[in-house]
């Protein structure tokens, strides 16, 4: 067949068959220092994930800062006023000032260890343990109740049927799914000027099958029926270029998967609920 091609055109073919011969042998390579081709996978996963925890970390970094400066005004004024009133005799009064200052440090400290916790936790790729739901969610809230509070919007979080629901997970990934939804539940808020509620409401419960199903609805807009059936494809977005790079809600799929659950979605009358399943620990 290659009888009847230009000579360029044969030359051309010969150099992709080249090169698709040491593409084949690069990729052998990486299979046998990783092991297999699921190590390789769990790497990209790995990197995908410090990625987003340092995207979320700018997302609410700025609201967190605008939060600790409640407790340390509070600190910096009872300070001040027990320098100045040192003459006051009351130990009642000087005992208000130091509760006060004692309570403002603790939730500052509070904000800074979440903080920090969230910025150096290493990936748990690879390794589901049982992981209670409260404590996730707990969390995580902490973390984004700031940029939730400074938006006007509020976060209900009830699991009230089943307070004890444990799930197996990779704990950085499920606090990194969630605050994914979570960040992504606020923006379609904000786009939803019609709405007065402003709400995030997140249910869970267990089914019959030994699964735990966790469900975050929000008052936002809903997703656009043209990107509803592929929007955990890459790069799909309904955010403008300056917003929204389209790799938030691939990644929630990587990760529900890796720890063997499910992510779905749907419109309701009220906004967008994200359903997600995990294997309960039993």
């Amino acid at each position: 067949m290659t009888s009847h091609l230009h000579p360029h055109q044969a030359l051309q073919i010969t150099a992709i068959t080249a090169r698709l011969a040491l593409l084949e042998d690069e990729v052998s390579a990486l299979r046998t220092q990783y092991g297999r081709h699921g190590v390789v996978d769990s790497q990209i996963i790995a990197s995908s994930l410090t990625k987003a925890r340092l995207a979320a970390l700018g997302e609410v970094s700025q609201d967190v800062a605008h939060e600790l400066r409640q407790p340390l005004s509070i600190i910096i004024l009872a300070v001040e006023q027990l320098q100045t009133r040192a003459d006051v005799k009351s130990a009642a009064w000087h005992t208000d000032r130091l509760t006060r200052i004692a309570h403002a440090a603790e939730r500052a400290a509070s904000l800074v260890e979440n903080l920090h916790h969230f910025a150096v936790r290493e990936p748990d790729i690879g390794t589901n343990s049982p992981v209670s739901l409260a404590s996730a969610l707990s969390g995580v809230a902490f973390l984004l109740r700031p940029s939730l509070h400074h938006e006007n919007i509020r976060l209900g979080i009830n699991l009230s049927t089943c307070p004890d629901l444990t799930v197996l997970a990779m704990p950085t990934a499920l606090e990194q799914v969630l605050i994914n939804l979570l960040i992504n539940a606020r923006d379609a808020i904000n786009e939803n000027a019609a709405d007065t509620r402003r709400s995030i409401d997140i249910t869970a419960e267990p089914t019959p099958e030994g699964r735990v199903t966790l469900q975050i609805q929000d008052s936002g807009t809903g997703i656009p029926q043209a990107i509803l059936a592929r929007m955990f494809l890459p790069y799909v977005t309904s955010k403008g270029p300056e917003r929204g790079t389209g790799l938030g809600l691939p990644l929630c799929r990587r990760l529900m998967t890796a720890m063997g659950g499910t992510i779905e979605a749907a419109n309701t009358k009220n906004g967008a609920r994200f359903s997600l399943t995990l294997n309960q620990a039993l």
